[in-house]
């Protein structure tokens, strides 16, 4: 089960208009940097475990009580799937047809994808 150290970024809505807004740029880095950081063919039935950072205005008594424990805010867990999926293989993720995902708190961000069996 590969971690990797990246922060996860969720899907923005792009058109023709913001192909070139800093969230789409920041977006397509973060796909580009996924694919050179996971060079695996994707599974058809996975499990993402999202690590998302906490904010550098949290006290460290607040990111110790948050380590690990359930991120339940923006970015969606469904859109962070949405771009991993679509980032690790754009032309087709049809044949993935199952996926159990979860997001944490962590001191840095990162991803770790493992095969269901």
């Amino acid at each position: 089960m590969p971690l990797i150290k990246i922060t996860p970024q969720p899907a923005p809505r792009i058109n023709y208009k913001a192909t070139w807004t800093k969230p789409a740029q920041r977006y397509f880095a973060y796909c580009n940097r996924l694919r050179y950081l996971y060079r695996q063919e994707l599974p058809a039935s996975l499990r993402l475990v999202f690590y998302m950072p906490m904010p550098p205005s949290w006290s460290n008594k607040k990111r110790l009580a948050m380590n690990t424990k359930s991120h339940r805010q923006k970015p969606d867990l469904d859109n962070l799937i949405k771009s991993t999926l679509d980032a690790l293989d754009k032309d087709n993720d049809s044949y993935v047809w199952q996926i159990y995902a979860e997001k944490y708190w962590a001191k840095e961000g990162a991803i770790e994808i493992e095969e269901l069996q």
